[in-house]
């Protein structure tokens, strides 16, 4: 067996196991198999953001499970809230879908986008209203921003990405050695 053959196995193996540990809801085995791959200092994005059968990645299957401590650990490990599946399905329109709405204000809550369309056509608010589902409907409605996240409210907590530094001159008293007097003397820092 070559080494090209040997690595592929032993993704293959991890996959497996990262499939298994969150269809079954154990947060703490994904946690001890991701650290063990941190440690390794392999970028793990693409590992928690991996395609398995029809597209689905391992937050859209929590997100079918309705396992929300592993939806809430794959975001802390960078899973892509708005990735599609094979159909075109995000996350949200999966909880949507599942009338689950503890995980559709989950994932709103984390910057689900609501405008996403699938291969029908069909965005989250369209599959709630084909449901009847009025409580979802109305929480979709309460996130009136199209990129997830209410950011009229988040606009005013964050501050701005680039600010100019402003240099405050500091004062120190040195002794001159030459005439032991003290002065004072501007630093900037």
């Amino acid at each position: 067996m070559s080494d090209k053959e040997k690595i592929e196995k032993i993704f293959d193996e991890i996959f497996e196991k990262i499939f298994v540990t969150v269809v079954n809801n154990q947060v703490s085995e994904l946690q001890i198999l991701l650290e063990g791959i941190k440690r390794r200092k392999i970028d793990i994005k693409p590992i928690v953001n991996i395609k398995y059968d029809e597209g689905m990645t391992p937050l859209m299957i929590a997100v079918e499970k309705n396992h929300i401590e592993m939806v809430a650990y794959l975001l802390s490990q960078h899973a892509y809230i708005n990735a599609q599946n094979d159909e075109g399905m995000t996350p949200l329109m999966m909880a949507v879908k599942n009338q689950n709405i503890d995980m559709v204000a989950y994932l709103l809550s984390h910057d689900a986008k609501i405008d996403l369309e699938n291969k029908e056509g069909n965005t989250a608010m369209g599959i709630a209203k084909n449901n009847n589902s009025e409580n979802i409907v109305k929480i979709l409605k309460n996130n009136n921003n199209k990129g997830g996240k209410n950011t009229k409210s988040i606009r005013k907590k964050r501050k701005p990405l680039t600010r100019k530094i402003k240099r405050k001159p500091l004062t120190r008293k040195i002794k001159n050695p030459r005439n032991k007097k003290t002065r004072n003397k501007k630093l900037f820092m």
